[in-house]
């Protein structure tokens, strides 16, 4: 903050405030009034040369620049989760995400969505991105209906460190249950084309419907596919 002036530190601040999920500047307008919009874009230009902030895209408007700190992760609810690329689905992530799961289970023999997504995140594979949990768990998912892994419950015997691995379930998770775990499917399926499915792939299937901002009718990845 040191060497920022009184409208710097005013702006720094209500950016801060604003978390993960950063702000407009039509927000910014209306919290710091003092300010006209020119002047405020003339500031906010001069933060993001001292590397104190950056903008983002978001997926609901791709023009719309959300602004936040400079190492902050931006939320999924602005961005989109790891396979959004300036408000823009990023086939070549997802393509990327699923050779390097494929390559962990081959290597560790099983693995659950927890170690996958602490593995990636690790790599450095996605830069300034965390993939969660659910989008590891989305990954693998798509792999075994692909035919590619199985997934099991794995469950751990009493009065002993070790596991012992239980029939597949695509049920609910058992009481007894530890992980639930994934491995290659060995003399599976054949190879399809299920997960280049648009519709298969896509994070934002559950928001998809008729008349929503997400829609059948105006998806463009369906010309692609």
């Amino acid at each position: 903050m040191r060497g920022l002036s009184q409208e710097q530190k005013m702006l720094y601040e209500e950016i801060e405030a604003a978390g993960d999920r950063g702000t407009s500047v039509r927000d910014l307008r209306y919290k710091v009034s003092s300010l006209q919009q020119r002047k405020i874009n003339h500031l906010l230009d001069s933060l993001v040369s001292k590397n104190l902030i950056k903008w983002v895209r978001t997926i609901q408007a791709k023009n719309k620049k959300i602004y936040m700190l400079i190492d902050t992760i931006p939320s999924r609810q602005v961005v989109g989760g790891p396979w959004y690329e300036e408000g823009e689905f990023d086939r070549d992530v997802v393509d990327k995400l699923f050779r390097v799961a494929v390559a962990q289970v081959k290597k560790r023999q099983a693995i659950t969505a927890k170690e996958l997504a602490s593995i990636i995140n690790e790599s450095g594979l996605l830069v300034n991105k965390k993939l969660e949990e659910m989008d590891a768990e989305f990954i693998l998912s798509a792999l075994v209906s692909d035919g590619e892994l199985k997934g099991f419950y794995r469950e751990e015997k009493a009065k002993s460190s070790s596991s012992v691995v239980k029939t597949e379930n695509s049920g609910p998770l058992p009481s007894r249950a530890r992980d639930y775990v994934y491995q290659i499917k060995k003399g599976g399926l054949l190879k399809s084309s299920f997960t280049y499915i648009p519709c298969c792939n896509c994070p934002v299937s559950e928001k998809c419907g008729e008349g929503q901002e997400v829609n059948p009718a105006e998806c463009v990845y369906f010309n692609d596919w």
